[in-house]
Parts: C-alpha cells; sequence; structure tokens
C-alpha cells in the first residue's frame, strides 16, 4: 500500500470515529428525560410559561412532579393563572393545596405567565 493512501485512509477513519462520538452524545442528550437535562436550577436557560407550557415543560421546575405538574394544568384549564401568587390557590383533588409560600417563591425565577394561546383546530391552522 502506497504512504500516501494509507495516511489518508488512517485520516478517515479518524473522522469516522469522531462522527460517531459526536452522534452518540447528541443521540443520549436527546434520549435523556427533562429531569437528567435539568437536574439543578441553576441549568435553567428560560422561564417555564404557566399557561401554555406542556407537562413535560412543568416538569422543569424545581419541585414540580407529575401531580404537580398536573395540578398547574388542570387548574388553568379553569382560569389561567395572571399571577404567580395564584399558584397558592391550586389544590389537589382532596383539597390539600398544591403549593406553599416557599414553594411558590423558589418557582418566581423559573416561571413566566402569558395569555393563554387558543385551543388550535382540528385540521392544524387556527
Amino acid at each position: 500500500m502506497q504512504p500516501d493512501r494509507k495516511k489518508t485512509l488512517i485520516l478517515l477513519a479518524a473522522f469516522a470515529l469522531i462522527a460517531l462520538a459526536v452522534c452518540g452524545v447528541r443521540y443520549s442528550e436527546a434520549r435523556s428525560s427533562p429531569q437528567e437535562r435539568f437536574s439543578d436550577a441553576s441549568d435553567f436557560r428560560y422561564r417555564v410559561d404557566l399557561n401554555n407550557s406542556g407537562e413535560d415543560e412543568l416538569l422543569l421546575l424545581p419541585g414540580v412532579g407529575r401531580a404537580r405538574a398536573n395540578a398547574i394544568i388542570e387548574r388553568r384549564a379553569v382560569r389561567p393563572f395572571t399571577r404567580l401568587e395564584e399558584l397558592k390557590d391550586v389544590r389537589y383533588a382532596n383539597g390539600r393545596p398544591v403549593f406553599g409560600g416557599t414553594a411558590v417563591m423558589t418557582l418566581k425565577d423559573h416561571v413566566t405567565i402569558s395569555a393563554p394561546r387558543p385551543p388550535r383546530a382540528a385540521g392544524g391552522m387556527p
């Protein structure tokens, strides 16, 4: 085998390995859960909208699990949020409050409240 051809094959193999490594990292990031990607509140790059975010986005909030996320979704379906303090009014089915004052203050830097978006039409475009 010629020396130039051997160097070319070695370089191609190296590039292929690097490409596989990069793709593998991106694949593993895409497959991780929201809690794994944002395990620390300092990892947040944006605020979660209480009136328009889905369950997966609400789960990114510190201290919010599925029960709290679902309680937020149920409450906003009846009456959208206008202020952060309204989280104190959210109740579980048994009447217990979902959030106390400390939990609400923990969320203040992580949430935003905007007007709710209208539901999409069944055909796709509103």
